[in-house]
Protein backbone atom coordinates (compact mmCIF):
# COMPACT_ATOMS: atom_id res chain seq x y z
CA UNK A 1 0.00 0.00 0.00
CA UNK A 2 1.37 3.83 -0.79
CA UNK A 3 0.15 6.88 0.40
CA UNK A 4 1.62 10.14 -1.66
CA UNK A 5 -1.36 13.08 -1.24
CA UNK A 6 1.61 15.80 -3.23
CA UNK A 7 0.71 18.15 -0.31
CA UNK A 8 2.98 20.90 -0.84
CA UNK A 9 1.53 21.35 -4.69
CA UNK A 10 -1.98 21.10 -3.61
CA UNK A 11 -1.50 24.12 -1.25
CA UNK A 12 1.63 26.00 -1.72
CA UNK A 13 0.39 26.79 -6.03
CA UNK A 14 -3.33 27.72 -5.36
CA UNK A 15 -2.50 29.58 -2.51
CA UNK A 16 -0.11 32.10 -4.40
CA UNK A 17 -2.68 32.17 -7.32
CA UNK A 18 -5.12 33.00 -5.03
CA UNK A 19 -2.93 35.79 -3.25
CA UNK A 20 -2.30 37.48 -6.90
CA UNK A 21 -5.62 37.43 -7.82
CA UNK A 22 -6.59 39.39 -4.65
CA UNK A 23 -4.07 41.70 -4.89
CA UNK A 24 -4.73 42.92 -8.23
CA UNK A 25 -8.66 42.59 -7.97
CA UNK A 26 -8.48 45.05 -4.77
CA UNK A 27 -5.73 47.39 -6.00
CA UNK A 28 -8.34 48.15 -9.17
CA UNK A 29 -11.16 48.25 -6.79
CA UNK A 30 -9.82 50.95 -4.08
CA UNK A 31 -8.25 53.06 -7.40
CA UNK A 32 -12.17 53.39 -8.60
CA UNK A 33 -13.55 53.86 -5.15
CA UNK A 34 -11.14 56.36 -4.25
CA UNK A 35 -11.44 58.23 -7.39
CA UNK A 36 -15.13 58.52 -7.53
CA UNK A 37 -15.33 59.23 -4.10
CA UNK A 38 -13.03 62.29 -4.03
CA UNK A 39 -15.21 63.29 -7.10
CA UNK A 40 -18.05 64.10 -4.67
CA UNK A 41 -16.33 65.01 -1.58
CA UNK A 42 -14.93 67.85 -4.03
CA UNK A 43 -18.13 68.59 -5.65
CA UNK A 44 -19.78 68.61 -1.94
CA UNK A 45 -17.74 70.53 -0.18
CA UNK A 46 -17.39 73.32 -2.63
CA UNK A 47 -21.26 73.49 -3.35
CA UNK A 48 -21.27 73.51 0.81
CA UNK A 49 -18.60 76.78 0.12
CA UNK A 50 -20.53 78.58 -2.41
CA UNK A 51 -23.85 78.64 0.02
CA UNK A 52 -21.70 79.58 2.94
CA UNK A 53 -20.56 82.19 0.89
CA UNK A 54 -23.23 83.95 -0.85
CA UNK A 55 -25.30 84.02 2.51
CA UNK A 56 -22.13 85.19 3.65
CA UNK A 57 -22.51 88.58 0.62
CA UNK A 58 -25.87 88.46 0.31
CA UNK A 59 -27.05 91.20 2.66
CA UNK A 60 -24.09 93.75 1.19
CA UNK A 61 -24.65 92.94 -2.43
CA UNK A 62 -28.84 93.86 -1.65
CA UNK A 63 -27.76 97.29 0.32
CA UNK A 64 -24.99 98.01 -2.34
CA UNK A 65 -22.25 97.81 0.18
CA UNK A 66 -19.55 96.65 -2.63
CA UNK A 67 -16.68 97.58 -0.47
CA UNK A 68 -17.60 94.95 2.13
CA UNK A 69 -18.15 92.44 -0.67
CA UNK A 70 -14.85 92.81 -2.00
CA UNK A 71 -13.51 92.69 1.44
CA UNK A 72 -15.46 89.21 2.52
CA UNK A 73 -14.63 87.59 -1.40
CA UNK A 74 -11.07 88.24 -1.06
CA UNK A 75 -10.63 86.98 2.77
CA UNK A 76 -13.11 83.49 1.14
CA UNK A 77 -10.70 83.44 -1.58
CA UNK A 78 -7.65 83.66 0.73
CA UNK A 79 -8.79 80.77 2.69
CA UNK A 80 -10.08 78.22 0.86
CA UNK A 81 -8.58 76.47 -2.03
CA UNK A 82 -10.85 77.91 -4.72
CA UNK A 83 -8.85 79.01 -8.08
CA UNK A 84 -11.31 81.45 -9.37
CA UNK A 85 -14.60 83.83 -7.96
CA UNK A 86 -16.61 86.27 -9.37
CA UNK A 87 -19.77 88.20 -8.35
CA UNK A 88 -21.43 89.61 -11.28
CA UNK A 89 -24.60 91.81 -10.55
CA UNK A 90 -27.95 92.08 -12.88
CA UNK A 91 -26.05 94.94 -14.91
CA UNK A 92 -23.21 92.56 -15.79
CA UNK A 93 -21.22 95.03 -12.99
CA UNK A 94 -17.90 92.70 -11.90
CA UNK A 95 -18.48 93.48 -7.85
CA UNK A 96 -15.09 91.28 -7.52
CA UNK A 97 -12.91 89.07 -9.35
CA UNK A 98 -9.97 86.97 -7.93
CA UNK A 99 -8.26 84.20 -9.80
CA UNK A 100 -8.57 83.53 -12.96
CA UNK A 101 -10.56 80.46 -14.56
CA UNK A 102 -8.69 77.38 -15.57
CA UNK A 103 -8.95 75.01 -18.34
CA UNK A 104 -9.90 71.99 -17.25
CA UNK A 105 -11.55 72.51 -13.93
CA UNK A 106 -15.34 73.76 -12.21
CA UNK A 107 -17.62 75.96 -12.13
CA UNK A 108 -20.47 76.29 -9.80
CA UNK A 109 -22.90 79.11 -9.64
CA UNK A 110 -26.14 80.70 -7.70
CA UNK A 111 -27.92 83.71 -8.21
CA UNK A 112 -28.89 85.69 -5.15
CA UNK A 113 -32.32 87.67 -5.29
CA UNK A 114 -34.03 90.86 -4.07
CA UNK A 115 -37.11 89.09 -2.56
CA UNK A 116 -37.87 85.66 -1.73
CA UNK A 117 -39.78 84.86 -4.85
CA UNK A 118 -36.92 84.72 -6.68
CA UNK A 119 -37.95 87.03 -9.15
CA UNK A 120 -35.83 89.86 -9.17
CA UNK A 121 -32.01 88.57 -9.90
CA UNK A 122 -29.32 90.52 -7.64
CA UNK A 123 -26.38 89.30 -8.91
CA UNK A 124 -24.48 85.82 -9.70
CA UNK A 125 -21.31 84.15 -7.86
CA UNK A 126 -19.56 81.19 -9.55
CA UNK A 127 -16.97 80.00 -8.10
CA UNK A 128 -14.34 77.82 -9.78
CA UNK A 129 -12.19 74.92 -8.26
CA UNK A 130 -9.67 72.79 -9.57
CA UNK A 131 -8.78 68.78 -8.45
CA UNK A 132 -5.25 67.96 -7.54
CA UNK A 133 -4.49 65.42 -9.75
CA UNK A 134 -1.08 64.90 -7.89
CA UNK A 135 -3.08 63.57 -4.86
CA UNK A 136 -4.66 60.83 -6.78
CA UNK A 137 -0.68 60.74 -8.33
CA UNK A 138 0.49 59.87 -4.44
CA UNK A 139 -2.32 57.50 -3.72
CA UNK A 140 -1.66 55.42 -6.84
CA UNK A 141 2.55 55.41 -5.79
CA UNK A 142 1.13 54.19 -2.16
CA UNK A 143 -1.65 52.17 -3.48
CA UNK A 144 1.34 50.06 -5.45
CA UNK A 145 4.09 50.06 -2.56
CA UNK A 146 1.45 48.08 -0.93
CA UNK A 147 0.91 46.01 -3.73
CA UNK A 148 4.17 45.17 -3.74
CA UNK A 149 4.42 44.52 -0.12
CA UNK A 150 1.46 42.06 0.15
CA UNK A 151 2.52 40.42 -2.84
CA UNK A 152 6.19 40.06 -0.68
CA UNK A 153 4.24 38.84 2.56
CA UNK A 154 2.56 36.29 0.51
CA UNK A 155 5.37 34.75 -1.13
CA UNK A 156 7.01 34.53 2.62
CA UNK A 157 3.75 33.17 4.25
CA UNK A 158 4.04 30.53 1.54
CA UNK A 159 7.09 29.73 2.15
CA UNK A 160 6.55 29.72 6.18
CA UNK A 161 3.43 27.81 5.50
CA UNK A 162 5.30 24.84 3.71
CA UNK A 163 7.84 24.80 5.91
CA UNK A 164 6.18 24.94 9.36
CA UNK A 165 2.91 22.30 7.40
CA UNK A 166 3.47 20.97 4.69
CA UNK A 167 6.59 19.06 5.08
CA UNK A 168 5.80 17.90 8.67
CA UNK A 169 2.86 16.11 6.77
CA UNK A 170 4.71 15.01 3.97
CA UNK A 171 6.91 13.06 6.65
CA UNK A 172 4.21 12.09 8.32
CA UNK A 173 2.80 10.87 5.18
CA UNK A 174 6.03 8.59 4.61
CA UNK A 175 6.37 7.57 8.29
CA UNK A 176 2.45 6.22 7.53
CA UNK A 177 3.20 4.47 4.09
CA UNK A 178 6.24 2.83 6.08
CA UNK A 179 3.62 2.03 9.25
CA UNK A 180 1.34 0.20 6.37
CA UNK A 181 4.40 -1.62 5.53
CA UNK A 182 5.77 -2.81 8.43
CA UNK A 183 3.75 -5.42 10.00
CA UNK A 184 5.99 -7.61 11.38
CA UNK A 185 8.11 -5.35 14.14
CA UNK A 186 7.75 -6.07 17.40
CA UNK A 187 5.17 -3.14 18.82
CA UNK A 188 8.38 -1.53 21.52
CA UNK A 189 10.51 -1.28 18.11
CA UNK A 190 7.95 0.42 16.17
CA UNK A 191 6.93 2.98 18.69
CA UNK A 192 10.50 3.71 19.07
CA UNK A 193 11.57 4.05 15.73
CA UNK A 194 9.22 4.88 13.83
CA UNK A 195 6.19 7.32 15.28
CA UNK A 196 7.72 9.42 17.95
CA UNK A 197 10.65 10.38 15.43
CA UNK A 198 8.20 12.87 13.78
CA UNK A 199 9.16 15.89 16.16
CA UNK A 200 7.91 18.42 13.38
CA UNK A 201 4.22 18.14 14.55
CA UNK A 202 5.67 19.06 18.06
CA UNK A 203 7.27 22.21 17.05
CA UNK A 204 4.55 23.04 15.12
CA UNK A 205 1.96 22.90 18.02
CA UNK A 206 4.79 24.89 20.05
CA UNK A 207 4.18 27.84 17.47
CA UNK A 208 0.82 27.39 17.56
CA UNK A 209 0.85 28.26 21.30
CA UNK A 210 3.25 30.94 21.19
CA UNK A 211 1.71 32.88 18.62
CA UNK A 212 -1.71 33.00 20.26
CA UNK A 213 -0.19 34.10 23.73
CA UNK A 214 1.30 37.10 21.29
CA UNK A 215 -2.03 37.69 19.87
CA UNK A 216 -3.59 37.93 23.68
CA UNK A 217 -1.00 40.23 24.55
CA UNK A 218 -1.41 42.98 21.24
CA UNK A 219 -5.50 42.72 22.10
CA UNK A 220 -4.68 43.22 25.91
CA UNK A 221 -2.02 45.80 25.26
CA UNK A 222 -4.66 47.74 22.20
CA UNK A 223 -7.66 47.37 24.93
CA UNK A 224 -5.32 49.38 27.40
CA UNK A 225 -4.67 52.42 24.61
CA UNK A 226 -8.24 52.70 23.94
CA UNK A 227 -9.62 52.90 27.19
CA UNK A 228 -6.37 55.51 28.28
CA UNK A 229 -7.63 57.35 25.31
CA UNK A 230 -11.44 57.58 26.39
CA UNK A 231 -10.59 58.72 29.52
CA UNK A 232 -8.29 61.67 28.73
CA UNK A 233 -10.53 62.64 25.74
CA UNK A 234 -13.96 63.02 28.24
CA UNK A 235 -11.71 64.44 30.80
CA UNK A 236 -10.18 67.35 28.78
CA UNK A 237 -13.66 68.51 27.11
CA UNK A 238 -15.37 68.02 30.93
CA UNK A 239 -12.61 70.46 32.48
CA UNK A 240 -13.16 73.05 29.32
CA UNK A 241 -16.90 72.76 29.34
CA UNK A 242 -17.35 73.21 33.33
CA UNK A 243 -16.08 76.14 33.28
CA UNK A 244 -19.06 78.45 31.87
CA UNK A 245 -21.60 76.91 34.16
CA UNK A 246 -19.48 77.13 36.99
CA UNK A 247 -18.55 80.51 36.95
CA UNK A 248 -22.35 81.51 36.24
CA UNK A 249 -22.65 79.70 39.59
CA UNK A 250 -20.00 81.43 41.27
CA UNK A 251 -21.73 84.82 40.59
CA UNK A 252 -24.93 83.92 41.32
CA UNK A 253 -24.56 83.18 44.95
CA UNK A 254 -22.53 86.13 45.87
CA UNK A 255 -25.63 87.41 47.30
CA UNK A 256 -27.46 84.67 48.45
CA UNK A 257 -29.25 86.51 50.54
CA UNK A 258 -30.99 89.20 48.42
CA UNK A 259 -31.33 86.81 45.74
CA UNK A 260 -33.74 87.87 43.22
CA UNK A 261 -35.49 85.57 40.10
CA UNK A 262 -33.33 86.22 37.50
CA UNK A 263 -30.55 84.88 39.75
CA UNK A 264 -32.73 81.89 40.64
CA UNK A 265 -33.17 80.83 37.12
CA UNK A 266 -29.33 81.45 36.26
CA UNK A 267 -28.43 78.89 38.61
CA UNK A 268 -31.24 76.42 38.05
CA UNK A 269 -30.12 76.95 34.14
CA UNK A 270 -26.41 75.99 35.11
CA UNK A 271 -27.34 73.26 36.91
CA UNK A 272 -29.18 71.96 33.88
CA UNK A 273 -26.21 73.02 31.89
CA UNK A 274 -23.97 70.96 34.64
CA UNK A 275 -26.37 67.99 34.57
CA UNK A 276 -25.97 67.49 30.27
CA UNK A 277 -22.59 67.52 30.71
CA UNK A 278 -22.63 64.60 33.08
CA UNK A 279 -25.21 62.94 30.72
CA UNK A 280 -23.33 63.65 27.59
CA UNK A 281 -20.08 61.87 29.53
CA UNK A 282 -22.31 58.84 30.32
CA UNK A 283 -23.38 59.00 26.79
CA UNK A 284 -19.33 58.69 25.72
CA UNK A 285 -18.47 56.15 28.39
CA UNK A 286 -21.29 53.73 26.75
CA UNK A 287 -20.30 54.59 23.35
CA UNK A 288 -16.62 53.26 24.18
CA UNK A 289 -18.51 49.98 25.07
CA UNK A 290 -19.58 49.42 22.51
CA UNK A 291 -23.13 50.60 23.65
CA UNK A 292 -25.59 52.17 20.69
CA UNK A 293 -26.54 55.61 21.77
CA UNK A 294 -28.21 57.82 19.12
CA UNK A 295 -27.42 61.76 19.54
CA UNK A 296 -29.95 62.60 17.26
CA UNK A 297 -33.22 64.20 18.60
CA UNK A 298 -35.78 66.47 17.00
CA UNK A 299 -35.56 70.36 18.22
CA UNK A 300 -36.28 74.04 17.01
CA UNK A 301 -33.61 75.45 16.17
CA UNK A 302 -34.84 79.15 17.39
CA UNK A 303 -36.04 77.80 20.55
CA UNK A 304 -32.23 76.09 20.88
CA UNK A 305 -30.69 79.72 20.34
CA UNK A 306 -32.99 82.16 22.17
CA UNK A 307 -32.34 79.73 25.29
CA UNK A 308 -28.86 79.82 24.81
CA UNK A 309 -28.44 83.09 24.52
CA UNK A 310 -31.08 83.84 27.68
CA UNK A 311 -28.33 82.01 29.35
CA UNK A 312 -25.15 83.74 28.35
CA UNK A 313 -27.44 87.21 29.12
CA UNK A 314 -27.99 85.64 32.67
CA UNK A 315 -24.48 85.06 33.25
CA UNK A 316 -23.38 88.29 32.15
CA UNK A 317 -25.94 90.29 33.46
CA UNK A 318 -23.27 91.99 35.54
CA UNK A 319 -21.22 93.26 32.85
CA UNK A 320 -23.06 96.42 32.31
CA UNK A 321 -21.02 97.71 29.33
CA UNK A 322 -21.89 94.01 27.61
CA UNK A 323 -24.67 93.54 24.98
CA UNK A 324 -25.96 90.38 23.34
CA UNK A 325 -27.98 91.17 20.86
CA UNK A 326 -30.13 88.35 18.60
CA UNK A 327 -31.26 89.41 15.28
CA UNK A 328 -33.54 86.67 13.18
CA UNK A 329 -36.20 86.08 10.75
CA UNK A 330 -39.54 85.40 10.83
CA UNK A 331 -39.39 82.57 9.10
CA UNK A 332 -36.33 80.59 10.45
CA UNK A 333 -38.39 80.35 13.13
CA UNK A 334 -40.24 77.17 12.39
CA UNK A 335 -36.61 75.30 11.16
CA UNK A 336 -35.72 72.16 12.96
CA UNK A 337 -32.95 69.94 13.44
CA UNK A 338 -32.05 66.45 14.25
CA UNK A 339 -28.92 66.15 16.46
CA UNK A 340 -27.74 66.21 20.10
CA UNK A 341 -29.26 69.77 21.19
CA UNK A 342 -26.50 69.49 24.61
CA UNK A 343 -23.89 69.62 22.12
CA UNK A 344 -24.78 71.94 19.86
CA UNK A 345 -25.83 74.90 23.11
CA UNK A 346 -22.07 73.49 24.35
CA UNK A 347 -20.82 75.05 20.35
CA UNK A 348 -22.87 77.91 20.50
CA UNK A 349 -21.93 78.96 24.68
CA UNK A 350 -18.39 78.76 23.89
CA UNK A 351 -18.26 80.51 20.90
CA UNK A 352 -20.36 83.08 22.67
CA UNK A 353 -17.54 83.14 25.43
CA UNK A 354 -14.60 83.51 22.63
CA UNK A 355 -16.18 86.72 21.78
CA UNK A 356 -16.66 88.23 25.50
CA UNK A 357 -12.84 87.48 26.05
CA UNK A 358 -12.18 88.71 23.22
CA UNK A 359 -13.93 92.39 24.07
CA UNK A 360 -11.53 95.39 25.63
CA UNK A 361 -12.34 94.91 29.74
CA UNK A 362 -15.57 92.81 28.31
CA UNK A 363 -17.60 95.99 27.13
CA UNK A 364 -18.51 95.96 23.50
CA UNK A 365 -21.16 94.35 21.70
CA UNK A 366 -22.20 90.61 20.61
CA UNK A 367 -24.79 90.13 17.65
CA UNK A 368 -26.32 86.39 16.93
CA UNK A 369 -28.08 86.14 13.81
CA UNK A 370 -30.22 83.85 12.59
CA UNK A 371 -31.42 83.02 8.75
CA UNK A 372 -32.63 79.87 6.62
CA UNK A 373 -32.95 78.45 3.11
CA UNK A 374 -34.00 75.65 2.26
CA UNK A 375 -31.41 73.35 2.66
CA UNK A 376 -29.46 74.82 5.52
CA UNK A 377 -29.80 77.37 8.90
CA UNK A 378 -27.38 79.60 9.37
CA UNK A 379 -26.12 81.45 12.72
CA UNK A 380 -23.70 84.29 12.39
CA UNK A 381 -21.61 84.99 15.84
CA UNK A 382 -19.83 88.87 15.54
CA UNK A 383 -18.46 91.19 18.02
CA UNK A 384 -16.35 94.33 18.17
CA UNK A 385 -13.11 92.68 20.02
CA UNK A 386 -9.79 92.77 19.21
CA UNK A 387 -9.73 90.73 16.71
CA UNK A 388 -7.40 87.80 15.27
CA UNK A 389 -3.62 88.30 13.45
CA UNK A 390 -4.01 87.16 9.88
CA UNK A 391 -1.68 84.90 10.43
CA UNK A 392 -3.47 83.07 13.45
CA UNK A 393 -6.74 83.01 11.11
CA UNK A 394 -6.06 79.64 9.83
CA UNK A 395 -4.97 77.98 12.81
CA UNK A 396 -7.46 78.91 15.26
CA UNK A 397 -9.96 75.67 14.01
CA UNK A 398 -6.88 73.61 15.19
CA UNK A 399 -6.92 71.41 18.24
CA UNK A 400 -4.82 72.33 21.27
CA UNK A 401 -4.06 76.25 19.57
CA UNK A 402 -4.80 78.99 22.07
CA UNK A 403 -3.14 82.37 22.01
CA UNK A 404 -3.74 85.29 24.64
CA UNK A 405 -5.54 83.21 27.20
CA UNK A 406 -4.14 82.69 30.05
CA UNK A 407 -6.51 79.52 30.75
CA UNK A 408 -6.87 78.39 27.70
CA UNK A 409 -6.96 74.48 26.40
CA UNK A 410 -8.01 75.10 22.36
CA UNK A 411 -10.06 72.64 22.58
CA UNK A 412 -13.35 75.01 21.98
CA UNK A 413 -13.04 76.08 18.60
CA UNK A 414 -11.61 72.74 17.45
CA UNK A 415 -14.60 70.75 18.80
CA UNK A 416 -17.38 73.15 17.72
CA UNK A 417 -15.61 72.46 14.27
CA UNK A 418 -15.29 68.64 14.75
CA UNK A 419 -19.05 68.61 16.16
CA UNK A 420 -20.37 70.93 12.71
CA UNK A 421 -18.47 68.95 10.58
CA UNK A 422 -20.31 65.76 11.66
CA UNK A 423 -23.36 67.12 11.39
CA UNK A 424 -22.65 67.84 8.02
CA UNK A 425 -22.35 71.83 8.68
CA UNK A 426 -19.83 74.06 7.78
CA UNK A 427 -17.45 76.91 9.77
CA UNK A 428 -15.97 79.68 8.60
CA UNK A 429 -14.19 82.38 10.75
CA UNK A 430 -13.46 86.11 9.15
CA UNK A 431 -11.33 88.32 11.25
CA UNK A 432 -9.89 92.14 11.13
CA UNK A 433 -7.57 93.19 13.79
CA UNK A 434 -8.21 95.91 16.04
CA UNK A 435 -12.32 95.46 14.37
CA UNK A 436 -13.81 92.37 15.22
CA UNK A 437 -14.61 88.78 14.69
CA UNK A 438 -17.19 86.83 12.86
CA UNK A 439 -17.94 83.15 12.49
CA UNK A 440 -20.27 81.88 10.26
CA UNK A 441 -22.28 78.28 11.02
CA UNK A 442 -24.61 76.37 8.43
CA UNK A 443 -26.25 73.23 9.27
CA UNK A 444 -28.53 71.02 7.57
CA UNK A 445 -32.24 71.47 8.69
CA UNK A 446 -35.03 68.53 9.03
CA UNK A 447 -37.26 68.90 5.69
CA UNK A 448 -40.96 70.55 7.33
CA UNK A 449 -44.05 68.73 5.85
CA UNK A 450 -47.22 70.62 7.39
CA UNK A 451 -50.41 68.87 7.31
CA UNK A 452 -53.91 69.90 7.35
CA UNK A 453 -57.10 67.67 8.32
CA UNK A 454 -60.30 69.53 7.93
CA UNK A 455 -63.22 68.50 5.82
CA UNK A 456 -64.42 71.60 4.57
CA UNK A 457 -63.09 71.77 0.83
CA UNK A 458 -62.64 75.90 0.79
CA UNK A 459 -60.94 75.78 4.06
CA UNK A 460 -58.58 73.70 2.58
CA UNK A 461 -58.16 74.97 -0.94
CA UNK A 462 -57.83 78.31 0.93
CA UNK A 463 -54.56 77.03 3.35
CA UNK A 464 -53.21 74.78 -0.20
CA UNK A 465 -52.81 78.46 -2.16
CA UNK A 466 -51.62 80.03 0.93
CA UNK A 467 -48.94 77.32 1.38
CA UNK A 468 -48.04 77.42 -2.47
CA UNK A 469 -47.38 81.33 -2.00
CA UNK A 470 -45.36 80.76 0.71
CA UNK A 471 -43.79 78.09 -0.93
CA UNK A 472 -43.97 75.28 1.96
CA UNK A 473 -44.12 71.83 1.74
CA UNK A 474 -48.05 71.44 2.52
CA UNK A 475 -50.16 68.59 2.09
CA UNK A 476 -54.28 68.52 3.27
CA UNK A 477 -56.87 65.72 4.26
CA UNK A 478 -60.78 65.54 4.41
CA UNK A 479 -60.39 62.99 7.08
CA UNK A 480 -58.51 61.39 9.84
CA UNK A 481 -58.62 58.21 7.77
CA UNK A 482 -57.01 59.75 4.78
CA UNK A 483 -54.08 61.09 6.68
CA UNK A 484 -53.34 58.07 8.70
CA UNK A 485 -53.43 55.64 5.54
CA UNK A 486 -50.47 58.71 4.09
CA UNK A 487 -49.17 58.85 7.32
CA UNK A 488 -46.49 56.14 7.09
CA UNK A 489 -44.91 57.51 4.09
CA UNK A 490 -44.65 61.09 5.31
CA UNK A 491 -40.68 62.13 5.66
CA UNK A 492 -39.15 65.01 8.05
CA UNK A 493 -40.72 66.46 11.09
CA UNK A 494 -45.17 66.91 10.35
CA UNK A 495 -46.51 69.50 11.88
CA UNK A 496 -50.25 69.23 12.29
CA UNK A 497 -53.32 71.28 12.15
CA UNK A 498 -56.30 69.79 13.24
CA UNK A 499 -60.15 70.81 12.69
CA UNK A 500 -61.53 70.36 16.09
CA UNK A 501 -64.99 69.17 14.75
CA UNK A 502 -64.81 67.01 11.55
CA UNK A 503 -67.70 64.99 10.38
CA UNK A 504 -68.71 61.70 11.61
CA UNK A 505 -68.85 63.42 15.19
CA UNK A 506 -64.93 63.02 14.97
CA UNK A 507 -63.79 65.51 17.70
CA UNK A 508 -60.01 66.72 17.27
CA UNK A 509 -58.95 67.32 20.50
CA UNK A 510 -59.28 63.57 20.86
CA UNK A 511 -57.43 62.46 17.48
CA UNK A 512 -55.07 65.30 18.90
CA UNK A 513 -54.10 63.07 21.59
CA UNK A 514 -53.97 59.73 19.28
CA UNK A 515 -51.36 61.46 17.44
CA UNK A 516 -49.44 63.26 20.06
CA UNK A 517 -49.14 59.57 21.34
CA UNK A 518 -47.42 58.00 18.35
CA UNK A 519 -44.96 60.60 18.16
CA UNK A 520 -46.22 64.37 16.14
CA UNK A 521 -45.13 66.68 18.93
CA UNK A 522 -46.87 70.18 17.39
CA UNK A 523 -50.08 70.00 16.98
CA UNK A 524 -52.20 72.88 16.20
CA UNK A 525 -56.08 72.92 17.16
CA UNK A 526 -57.97 75.16 14.12
CA UNK A 527 -61.29 76.14 16.27
CA UNK A 528 -63.65 79.50 16.50
CA UNK A 529 -63.70 78.12 19.90
CA UNK A 530 -62.25 79.85 22.87
CA UNK A 531 -58.99 79.01 23.67
CA UNK A 532 -59.17 78.98 27.61
CA UNK A 533 -61.11 75.78 26.70
CA UNK A 534 -58.13 73.83 26.04
CA UNK A 535 -55.83 74.64 28.61
CA UNK A 536 -55.52 71.17 30.40
CA UNK A 537 -54.57 69.41 26.76
CA UNK A 538 -50.98 69.51 27.31
CA UNK A 539 -50.44 67.55 23.70
CA UNK A 540 -52.38 70.65 21.83
CA UNK A 541 -49.59 73.26 21.11
CA UNK A 542 -51.88 75.86 20.14
CA UNK A 543 -55.36 77.32 19.61
CA UNK A 544 -55.83 78.73 16.02
CA UNK A 545 -58.59 80.46 13.67
CA UNK A 546 -59.51 78.97 10.44
CA UNK A 547 -57.20 81.67 8.59
CA UNK A 548 -53.53 80.40 7.24
CA UNK A 549 -51.18 80.74 10.10
CA UNK A 550 -48.97 82.19 7.71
Amino acid sequence: MKIDLSLSKAISIPLLILNILFLVVMSVYLYVSFDKMNNENFNKLYTENLSLFSSLVSQDIIMGQYASVEKKCNQFFDQNTVSYIQILTEENLVVCRNGSELSGGNLIKKNLYFDTKKEERAAEVVLGYKKEESILSRVLMLLLFLTICFFTVAIILNNYLKKVVIRPLEKMTRSLSEIVRYTEVKEDDFYNNRVINITELNSLFKNRNELLKQLQSYQDEIVRNVEDKVIVEVAQQVAHDIRSPLAALDMAINNLDEIEKPRLNLIKTALNRIRSIADNMQQKTRASLDITVSEGEEFNFFTLLSEAIEEKRLEYIEKSGLEINFNYCEKSTKEWGCFSQVDLKRVLSNLINNSVEALPLNRGVIEVKFDSDSQYIYICISDNGVGIDSTDLDKVLEKNFTKGKKSGTGLGLSHAKEKILNWGGSIFVSSIKGEGTEISISLPKMQVQEVLIDDDELIRFTWAEAAKNKERKFLCFESCEDFEAQLPELEGYVVLYLDSHLSNDCRGEEKAKEYYEKGIKEIYLETGNESSSYNSMYWIKEIIGKNPPW
